[in-house]
């Protein structure tokens, strides 16, 4: 299935039917996660909240297909990284290039915000590590992501 999709700017004014296409896409195959609309929402609008956040939206005539957000950081010698904290695709949509596109609507973006870098988090060896891949990003051998959940008590 081909897509045609216009590309913008993401406005808080957007984030409930991003909530909705976050819920519908993390819920499904391969993440099956338990978000709630609600929650799913309160993440959004986190995000749009934090300073230096830039998101991108792609949506045809009738729906919302998907969208792209993150945020930017100061960096060593005056430059700027990008951390990438979200990206999905309307599941019927998913394989048809639309991922690719807010990636590289995204990337023009930045590059016009004079941002050096991007980064980001995903599951190692499952699709969307093969997705950035295909986009030129590299798993970086020097670095780890380590993560700790905390008791009642706050302590390990």
């Amino acid at each position: 299935m081909t897509t045609s999709a216009r590309f913008w700017p993401i406005e808080e004014k957007d984030i409930p039917g991003c909530a909705e296409v976050f819920v519908e896409v993390f819920g499904s195959e391969p993440w099956n996660e338990q978000w709630h609309a609600v929650d799913a929402q309160a993440r959004l609008e986190e995000m749009v909240h934090t300073p230096g956040f830039h998101g991108v939206l792609a949506a045809s005539d009738e729906e919302m297909l998907g969208f792209a957000m993150g945020h930017t950081e100061q960096w060593q010698r005056g430059t700027k990284h990008f951390y990438l904290q979200e990206i999905c695709v309307r599941t019927e949509h998913q394989r048809c290039g639309l991922g690719s596109g807010l990636m590289h609507v995204l990337c023009q973006d930045l590059t016009a915000m004079d941002v050096e870098a991007i980064y980001l988090l995903t599951a190692r060896d499952g699709p969307a590590q093969a997705f950035y891949e295909r986009l030129g990003f590299d798993a970086n051998p020097g670095m780890i992501m380590m993560g700790k959940y905390l008791d009642e008590r706050g302590t390990a």
